[in-house]
């Protein structure tokens, strides 16, 4: 019995160290893909990592303030209203959400077209492999050429100044 409480330790603990390599392999791949392929150079540039995160920030801070609001209104649906809010602003005619349009960045495919509702769905979901990836996904969007970040590359995105 003895044998087994001492195994199982290292048994998660080896589980945890190929998870955190296998993502690091991911990771690296997506990035070397991505620096290979160059479909499109945009216009004005890509949007870089602080000008995304500050557009991050004011969009968490207004997804907030609205769940709060619906919350109170409607109750537990009020839940969607994150994804509803990501999705449909930038599948929009105008590419971004409210933090993306302040700051001056769109969201576009790879040929600089307006994405659509699934994609941008997708890119949505895709964010939750950018943060659990402790949030390296993110990160990414220094690094890379295109300043794409994992759920970019997934959805074949890019984040481009206006």
């Amino acid at each position: 019995m003895k044998t087994i409480s001492v195994l199982f330790p290292v048994i998660i603990l080896a589980a945890l160290a190929l998870f955190i390599v296998g993502i690091v392999i991911a990771i690296k791949t997506l990035v070397r893909e991505a620096n290979a392929q160059e479909h499109v150079h945009a216009a004005h540039g890509y949007a870089g990592f602080w000008k995304r995160v500050l557009a991050a920030l004011i969009d968490s801070v207004i997804v907030f303030l609205g769940t709060m609001a619906l919350y109170f209104a409607v109750g537990r649906i009020a839940s969607l209203a994150a994804w509803f809010y990501y999705i449909l602003m930038e599948s929009s005619q105008y590419q971004a959400t409210l933090g993306k349009m302040i700051v001056g960045i769109k969201v576009t495919d790879i040929h600089g077209n307006r994405i659509s509702m699934a994609r941008s769905a997708g890119r949505y979901f895709a964010k939750i492999l950018s943060g659990i990836s402790f949030l390296a996904g993110y990160v990414m969007v220094a690094f890379t050429r295109r300043k794409q970040g994992l759920h970019d590359m997934l959805a074949d995105v890019l984040v481009v100044n206006k």
